[in-house]
């Protein structure tokens, strides 16, 4: 996969949720040292809304892409906010 198909990706899962591609950010980042480096694809988005930035990181950008759409499914949960009495 090459970073502009990456990024398409990326805005896809981001459109779902109603996010502006203007606020996705993707990067191919290497770390580690000589005789141990190894590439991270990151996807990072800023919800100004909520005031919340979500980030996901992989060595792969398939499993990137999984991160970062099960981070947004999470943020965008919707819980019952109906008050029940519970007995003991």
């Amino acid at each position: 996969m090459t970073l502009t198909e990456f990024k398409k990706y990326a805005n896809e899962k981001a459109e779902e949720y109603g996010i502006s591609n203007y606020h996705v950010t993707i990067m191919a980042c290497i770390h580690g040292l000589h005789d141990r480096e190894y590439l991270e694809y990151v996807i990072q988005t800023w919800i100004a809304k909520d005031k919340v930035f979500i980030r996901a990181g992989q060595k792969n950008p398939s499993s990137c892409l999984v991160e970062f759409e099960d981070k947004l499914k999470a943020h965008f949960k919707e819980y019952s906010k109906e008050i029940k009495d519970i007995e003991i």
